[in-house]
């Protein structure tokens, strides 16, 4: 691409804005609850009274904005309020911190997959025969690219967390290593609705063929010998569960599926594409026209949310 994406989610309070509809991520996030929790009681067994802190840092790794990051503090001083007497989230570097929780942003990647743009090979190619010809050679780039950013970030984290610190992480995975279920559910959705607006002419071939989803949904063994092989950390806990209740519960309706899917993509959509966000709604609602077809989909299509309990070595 021409310009490097900028991610993040839609900001505001409007219909389609992050804030308003993150209500999936929230249920994903409070299942990592007993992982913060038993992390903070961890922290304070291990370490003499005279040890601890007056306050603990703690550091909320979002991507985003909205009443979620704050639930992290809330969630983390309700693990042990007689020693958290505060709490502080941040998106940028902190140090010394000795408990970091990130939810839902790890597999969003640093950038598109160079070994895709160099070779200006699309990542989703609209002809069928071709797209499977290259979905190794897709896959492959992506999973390198992810590998690269989980590293640095595990790298990172290790500087920035006093010894004896703990990491709690959540983000989309994959239950196997099927190779048509590493493409994440969301970032498949979002090339076949914008296939479709190509086929009818609303945006441009070249466009799309240059457009890549930066994310990537890991394994959980692949996401285990990462960690392993960086070093830094000790994998205390790692909890695999199927986010389909979930998102049935909150995403029930065809258009609260298409305002998620606006509130996630719609910044680099608009960036690529540019305004064509009423025709990428309106196609995507006709393909949940019939009454089911959105459930039908999803239980077509097995996903998995990874959640990872890390302490430093």
């Amino acid at each position: 691409m021409s310009t490097k994406q900028m991610v993040h989610m839609n900001q505001g309070q409007g219909d389609t804005s992050y804030a308003r509809n993150s209500s999936f991520q929230n249920a994903e996030q409070n299942k990592m609850k007993s992982l913060i929790e038993a992390a903070i009681i961890d922290i304070c067994s291990s370490s003499s009274d005279s040890s601890l802190p007056g306050k603990i840092l703690i550091a909320d790794l979002g991507c985003s904005s909205g009443p979620n990051a704050l639930e992290t503090g809330i969630n983390c001083r309700r693990g042990h309020p007689q020693l958290l007497p505060s709490a502080r989230a941040a998106t940028t570097r902190v140090t010394p911190c000795i408990l970091s929780a990130q939810s839902n942003s790890l597999h969003w990647l640093s950038k598109a997959p160079e070994d895709l743009t160099k070779n200006q090979i699309p990542a989703y190619d609209i002809d069928e025969h071709a797209r499977m010809e290259r979905i190794h050679m897709v896959f492959e780039a992506y999973a390198k690219q992810f590998r690269k950013d989980f590293t640095l970030f595990l790298e990172l984290r290790a500087k920035e967390l006093v010894q004896g610190g703990r990491m709690v992480l959540s983000l989309i995975g994959r239950r196997s290593d099927v190779i048509t279920t590493k493409f994440s559910y969301l970032s498949g959705i979002v090339a076949q609705i914008l296939s479709v607006m190509v086929s009818e002419g609303v945006i441009d071939k070249t466009k799309y063929d240059s457009f890549y989803v930066p994310v990537y949904a890991p394994s959980s063994e692949e996401l285990r010998e990462i960690i392993q092989e960086e070093g830094s950390f000790s994998i205390m806990e790692m909890r695999v569960h199927d986010p389909r209740t979930d998102m049935n519960s909150a995403l029930s309706t065809p258009s609260r599926f298409v305002n998620l899917l606006r509130a996630l993509f719609e910044p680099i959509l608009v960036q690529h594409f540019g305004d064509v966000m009423d025709e990428f709604a309106r196609t995507a609602e006709r393909r949940w026209s019939l009454e089911g077809s959105l459930q039908e989909e999803r239980a077509r299509n097995p996903r998995a949310m990874l959640v990872v309990s890390l302490a430093l070595l």
